[in-house]
């Protein structure tokens, strides 16, 4: 029930923002994102790339560069790989 309603809203979302990505507004989004604490990142990028296809983490890796995700993704997201991903999965 869960993914049929993330996938749903990811549905609705996603072609808006690919839309939009180069507006004023999604650049300040993306500015405030880089704002966030090393450690709340980490847990943001192991979410995202939780079950990413090879095509999902293209993107996500363009966008970041990939030792700076591997480091936020790899160091601080490990609370979320240990005790919240196992969870999804059940």
């Amino acid at each position: 029930m869960t993914v049929a309603h993330l996938e749903h809203e990811e549905a609705e979302i996603e072609p808006i923002y690919s839309e939009k990505k180069d507006t004023p507004e999604i650049k300040a989004m993306g500015r405030a994102f880089g704002k966030v604490s090393p450690a709340r990142g980490g847990q943001f990028f192991a979410w995202v790339s939780d079950g990413a296809s090879p095509d999902e983490m293209a993107v996500i890796t363009r966008d970041v560069r990939g030792r700076l995700f591997t480091i936020i993704g790899g160091v601080f997201g490990r609370g979320y790989r240990k005790n919240i991903a196992p969870v999804w999965k059940s």
